[in-house]
Protein backbone atom coordinates (compact mmCIF):
# COMPACT_ATOMS: atom_id res chain seq x y z
CA UNK A 1 0.00 0.00 0.00
CA UNK A 2 1.46 3.36 -0.75
CA UNK A 3 1.22 6.51 1.40
CA UNK A 4 -1.76 8.88 1.00
CA UNK A 5 -0.42 11.97 -1.05
CA UNK A 6 -1.71 14.87 1.29
CA UNK A 7 -1.23 18.28 -0.42
CA UNK A 8 -1.82 21.49 0.92
CA UNK A 9 -5.52 22.09 0.14
CA UNK A 10 -6.19 19.62 2.33
CA UNK A 11 -4.50 20.66 5.04
CA UNK A 12 -5.81 24.53 4.70
CA UNK A 13 -8.89 23.40 2.96
CA UNK A 14 -10.53 26.01 0.81
CA UNK A 15 -9.85 29.52 0.35
CA UNK A 16 -13.22 31.56 1.82
CA UNK A 17 -12.13 34.82 2.13
CA UNK A 18 -9.26 37.57 1.09
CA UNK A 19 -9.33 40.49 3.78
CA UNK A 20 -7.00 43.48 4.20
CA UNK A 21 -3.54 43.60 5.95
CA UNK A 22 -4.37 46.49 7.91
CA UNK A 23 -7.46 47.49 9.74
CA UNK A 24 -8.92 47.41 13.06
CA UNK A 25 -7.65 44.82 15.09
CA UNK A 26 -10.51 42.71 15.56
CA UNK A 27 -13.08 42.56 12.44
CA UNK A 28 -16.30 39.99 11.89
CA UNK A 29 -17.00 39.40 8.65
CA UNK A 30 -19.48 36.87 6.52
CA UNK A 31 -18.18 34.59 3.67
CA UNK A 32 -20.15 31.67 1.73
CA UNK A 33 -19.14 28.29 1.74
CA UNK A 34 -20.80 24.99 0.29
CA UNK A 35 -24.09 26.89 -0.28
CA UNK A 36 -24.17 28.08 3.36
CA UNK A 37 -23.45 31.85 4.73
CA UNK A 38 -20.86 31.80 7.65
CA UNK A 39 -19.64 34.59 10.29
CA UNK A 40 -16.03 34.85 11.33
CA UNK A 41 -13.64 36.76 13.58
CA UNK A 42 -10.38 38.06 12.51
CA UNK A 43 -7.54 39.07 15.00
CA UNK A 44 -5.27 40.87 13.22
CA UNK A 45 -1.66 40.88 15.00
CA UNK A 46 1.98 39.66 14.00
CA UNK A 47 0.24 35.95 13.11
CA UNK A 48 -3.18 36.75 12.11
CA UNK A 49 -5.78 34.42 14.22
CA UNK A 50 -9.38 32.89 12.48
CA UNK A 51 -12.12 31.67 14.27
CA UNK A 52 -15.99 30.80 13.11
CA UNK A 53 -17.98 33.55 15.28
CA UNK A 54 -19.54 31.04 17.08
CA UNK A 55 -19.45 30.70 20.94
CA UNK A 56 -18.74 27.19 22.32
CA UNK A 57 -21.51 27.66 25.12
CA UNK A 58 -24.69 28.19 23.35
CA UNK A 59 -23.47 28.35 19.79
CA UNK A 60 -24.38 32.08 19.00
CA UNK A 61 -22.39 34.24 17.76
CA UNK A 62 -20.29 36.81 20.00
CA UNK A 63 -21.41 39.61 18.82
CA UNK A 64 -25.12 38.31 19.18
CA UNK A 65 -26.11 41.02 21.89
CA UNK A 66 -23.73 43.70 20.66
CA UNK A 67 -20.81 44.28 18.09
CA UNK A 68 -18.33 45.13 21.45
CA UNK A 69 -16.60 41.58 21.42
CA UNK A 70 -13.18 43.15 21.90
CA UNK A 71 -11.77 44.32 25.26
CA UNK A 72 -8.15 44.80 24.14
CA UNK A 73 -7.08 41.19 25.66
CA UNK A 74 -9.69 39.02 25.04
CA UNK A 75 -12.39 38.10 22.06
CA UNK A 76 -15.45 38.63 24.63
CA UNK A 77 -18.85 36.73 23.95
CA UNK A 78 -21.59 39.26 24.19
CA UNK A 79 -24.39 37.05 25.32
CA UNK A 80 -22.52 35.49 28.35
CA UNK A 81 -19.23 37.13 28.77
CA UNK A 82 -16.96 34.07 27.96
CA UNK A 83 -13.32 35.76 27.28
CA UNK A 84 -11.52 33.51 24.24
CA UNK A 85 -7.58 33.89 24.16
CA UNK A 86 -7.03 35.82 21.26
CA UNK A 87 -4.58 33.38 19.24
CA UNK A 88 -5.87 30.26 20.68
CA UNK A 89 -9.84 30.75 20.87
CA UNK A 90 -9.44 28.74 24.09
CA UNK A 91 -12.07 29.94 26.32
CA UNK A 92 -10.22 31.48 29.21
CA UNK A 93 -13.06 32.75 31.59
CA UNK A 94 -16.87 31.96 31.81
CA UNK A 95 -19.80 29.11 31.06
CA UNK A 96 -17.52 27.13 28.86
CA UNK A 97 -14.22 27.46 29.97
CA UNK A 98 -11.59 25.21 28.59
CA UNK A 99 -13.58 24.87 25.23
CA UNK A 100 -12.07 26.97 22.23
CA UNK A 101 -13.95 28.64 19.00
CA UNK A 102 -13.86 26.40 16.04
CA UNK A 103 -10.06 27.42 14.57
CA UNK A 104 -9.51 28.59 10.31
CA UNK A 105 -6.30 29.10 8.96
CA UNK A 106 -4.88 32.83 8.16
CA UNK A 107 -1.95 33.14 6.05
CA UNK A 108 -0.29 36.93 5.42
CA UNK A 109 -0.09 37.20 1.92
CA UNK A 110 1.69 40.65 0.84
CA UNK A 111 -1.01 43.15 1.80
CA UNK A 112 -3.55 40.84 2.85
CA UNK A 113 -4.91 37.81 4.79
CA UNK A 114 -5.88 35.20 2.94
CA UNK A 115 -8.80 32.66 5.11
CA UNK A 116 -9.22 29.24 4.32
CA UNK A 117 -11.78 26.98 5.86
CA UNK A 118 -9.81 24.45 7.95
CA UNK A 119 -9.21 21.29 6.61
CA UNK A 120 -7.39 18.05 7.37
CA UNK A 121 -4.86 19.45 10.21
CA UNK A 122 -7.76 20.93 12.22
CA UNK A 123 -9.84 17.87 11.68
CA UNK A 124 -7.08 15.89 13.15
CA UNK A 125 -6.40 18.38 16.27
CA UNK A 126 -3.12 19.66 14.92
CA UNK A 127 -2.79 23.53 14.80
CA UNK A 128 -0.12 25.31 12.28
CA UNK A 129 2.62 27.61 13.94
Amino acid sequence: MSPLKIDASMLRGPLVAELDREGPEVETFSFAHQGKSWAAVLVRSEKPAVFLNRCPHWSLPLDDAHDDIWDGESLVCSVHAAEFDPSSGVCVAGPCEGTRLHPMVAEVDGDSIRVFQAGLLTDLGITRS
